[in-house]
């Protein structure tokens, strides 16, 4: 995909979540509260201990997922591109005391201080906006 159609994508991406935050909350802070996790059993099998590893979240939206690994007592970075669901994520994170740093940026221009991650994490519904999965696996990666 040429840079100016992945740039043009991303920039609709961005729009969609957006105006789709403030009718986007996810789990409310009482969840976290009372041990809920955004984590499926399998993605908690797959992943294992987490205490103490830093783990990094791409596509994060409100950053759920980061509040459970975060929970577990992982060191998690979320990063995402919508700044009213990194804001939503953040205040979650307050209101539970966890110390989660969320990230605006695209998944696919990643900053190089962004490395050194234990776990990199992206659920099913973050992986299909990556324009294209061949470089998005490539940046992982690396």
């Amino acid at each position: 995909m040429s840079e100016q159609r992945t740039s043009d994508v991303v920039s609709q991406n961005r729009e969609y979540w957006e105006t789709l935050a403030p009718h986007r909350l996810g789990e409310p802070v009482q969840f976290f509260l009372d041990r809920g996790s955004a984590l499926t059993p399998d993605e908690i099998t797959a992943v294992g201990d987490v205490h103490g590893r830093r783990v990094l979240q791409l596509a994060c939206s409100m950053g759920d997922e980061a509040l459970t690994f975060a929970q577990r007592g992982a060191e998690v970075t979320a990063v995402g591109i919508a700044a009213a669901h990194l804001a939503t994520g953040r205040a979650k994170a307050e209101a539970l005391g966890l110390d989660v740093t969320f990230v605006e940026q695209d998944m696919m221009k990643l900053d190089a201080q962004i490395t050194g991650f234990d776990v990199v994490y992206i659920s099913w519904g973050g992986l299909c906006w990556a324009p294209s999965i061949t470089d998005w696996a490539r940046l992982v990666a690396g």
